[in-house]
């Protein structure tokens, strides 16, 4: 776009706020790959709530179907769809210097900014990265961009990959870096190809994953304990320094990056215990993966609270908000309307803390990616990295919950018994709160005793597996 035409956007954008009564002293553009942000400079007293209320007149006005309003540091920006998109390449934004100079520790290449600048995140202080959004929408090229982008910057021995790919179309390409860059995870079964299981594609595998994974959590946290230091970067230094020895049990552990591609699918299966599982360990290492060097990046195509719950975001503070269908999907992703009224194809914000950024996701094809895992898998010489055996999944369970109500066996007693159930019951029959009694009743729906919706609760079982007799107090 050159100069006569940002200034036909500036000429038409003034006259639309002149006719909606909008006072201004000043309209400068800048012309992005997918939209022009336009610096509005109100008048002195003007109300910057009057500008974002008048989007909509706004955007017809200019003759697109919508327009984003911000609040910038010295002015307002009106963020304008480009009817002809000029696309971003990985191939070119990895040539920025900003870029291949960069010292962070886990460098991650998210795209362009407005300003075509290349966007570089250090993935050990975010410390984990939540992408979510309609499907359709660039999540699988931003998921290629950002291994591509880990893998050109670190070697084999800085860092490893443990994929989860449920779909098994996304990630499945990175399986040729089994030898050199994938951890490679111990089941207790005969492994006849390697290369096949190095990107898990079914769910019951991924709980081995993760809880191998939680195995190493402890196990580095056992490491930092004994060189009495307290996060892997301390740790990386006194191993490099010959302070710490292997024959004292001390070996350099990489870094750790878990994605899980289709996170909602692991978590809303139809078996319920195995995704209760599945979160449990996933929030365990949200919670203590920083410290000892294991960083997490989540996907999903569902942005609705079950999956994108208030735990989730407390630990997954970055996020990568696409396309979404309303302003509540936005606000149940980065806290903040905005998603809704992206273009698509790779148009993003990137939410890190109370920050808010629209970018650009680069476009990595089919044929470039291939080619560089072609090119990776023959030319380094990296060693296999094995994950621990796992632990008992019911003891991280128990760590990351609360302990059961030692009074649920009277409540499933209770309500097989009088063959119905409701909050008020157990209320009257065992002297309960009603926050208790409603813990009890989600309990009881869970494990399959109960079945329908709040106020119309059904009894399943009809039978109460035990000899034991119960109370006549609860009976009565």
């Amino acid at each position: 776009m050159d100069r006569s035409e940002l200034k036909k956007i500036t000429e038409t954008l003034a006259n639309v706020m002149t006719e909606c009564n909008l006072k201004f002293t000043d309209i400068k553009a800048v012309n992005g790959s997918s939209y022009t942000l336009c610096k509005v400079y109100p008048a002195l007293g003007a109300r910057v709530g009057s500008f974002k209320n008048m989007d909509t007149e706004i955007a017809m006005g200019l003759g697109v179907s919508s327009v984003r309003i911000i609040v910038l540091s010295d002015c307002i920006g009106i963020e304008i769809p480009r009817k002809e998109k000029e696309p971003v390449y990985l191939s070119e934004l990895i040539k920025d210097e900003k870029y291949r100079n960069s010292q962070a520790q886990l460098p991650v290449l998210l795209g362009e900014t407005v300003v075509r600048s290349t966007k570089v995140i250090d993935l050990t202080k975010m410390p984990h990265l939540l992408l979510a959004g309609a499907s359709e929408q660039g999540q699988t090229e931003a998921l290629r961009s950002i291994l591509l982008s880990l893998l050109w910057k670190k070697s084999p021995d800085e860092m490893k990959l443990v994929l989860i790919d449920t779909k098994g179309d996304r990630l499945t390409p990175f399986r040729d870096l089994v030898n050199s860059r994938l951890a490679i995870v111990p089941d207790g079964e005969s492994m006849t190809d390697e290369k096949v299981n190095s990107v898990v594609t079914n769910t019951s595998r991924a709980e081995k994953v993760l809880s191998s994974l939680n195995t190493e959590l402890e196990e580095r946290y056992e490491a930092l304990v004994k060189a009495h230091v307290s996060n892997m970067k301390e740790y990386d230094s006194k191993f490099l320094k010959n302070q710490l020895s292997p024959a004292d049990g001390f070996r350099r552990y990489p870094y750790l990056v878990c994605v899980c591609d289709d996170y909602a699918e692991l978590v809303l299966k139809s078996d319920k215990q195995l995704a209760k599982s599945i979160q449990a360990l996933l929030l365990r290492l949200a919670q203590k993966g920083r410290a000892v060097g294991i960083h997490l990046i989540l996907s999903t195509q569902r942005t609705c609270v079950d999956v994108i719950s208030a735990i989730v975001k407390c630990n997954f503070t970055a996020r990568l908000a696409f396309m979404v269908a309303s302003r509540i999907d936005s606000m149940t992703v980065i806290d903040c309307p905005g998603a809704e009224k992206l273009m698509g194809e790779g148009d993003v914000l990137f939410s890190e803390g109370c920050d808010c950024e629209r970018l650009q996701i680069p476009i990595c094809d089919e044929g470039t990616l291939l080619q560089e895992i072609s090119l990776m898998s023959k030319n380094e010489t990296g060693f296999p990295y094995y994950l621990p055996d796992n632990m008992p999944v019911q003891s991280k369970i128990e760590s990351c919950e609360e302990p059961e109500d030692p009074l649920y066996s009277e409540a499933e007693r209770l309500v097989i018994m009088k063959q119905t159930c409701s909050t008020t019951l157990l209320q009257r029959q065992l002297g309960l709160g009603f926050a208790r009694a409603s813990r009890l009743v989600t309990l009881l729906n869970e494990r399959g005793i109960i079945s329908g919706e709040p106020g119309a609760w059904e009894v399943i079982k009809d039978k109460i597996e035990t000899d034991s007799i119960c109370p006549a107090s609860v009976l009565s």
